[in-house]
């Protein structure tokens, strides 16, 4: 487990599903609102940090994870924190 600049634990879980990849990212942060992740967190360009980010992490990631016949899910509450899900296929 680490910890970023405002000491958020983070995890991680890593198992194999089927013939999946799983890749859990695990945070117990402010969380996100359902509206937030439905409209505007997978939408380049959009972001929350001012002049501190350019919008794209959450973009290029999806796109990245989606080239690769996978999905990205989020689930997050708010003042609970937030799971990033990664599902990969798993290929010879």
């Amino acid at each position: 487990m680490t910890t970023n600049e405002t000491t958020t634990p983070i995890g991680a879980d890593i198992t194999i599903q089927d013939f999946d990849s799983v890749v859990k990212i695990i945070d117990t942060g402010e969380g996100m609102s359902a509206e937030f992740i439905e409209t505007r967190l997978f939408k380049p360009f959009d972001t929350t940090k001012g002049n501190a980010g350019m919008g794209i992490g959450a973009y290029d990631a999806k796109n990245y994870i989606e080239e690769m016949d996978g999905i990205i899910t989020v689930e997050s509450e708010i003042d609970q924190g937030t799971v990033f899900t990664l599902s990969i296929p798993v290929t010879d």
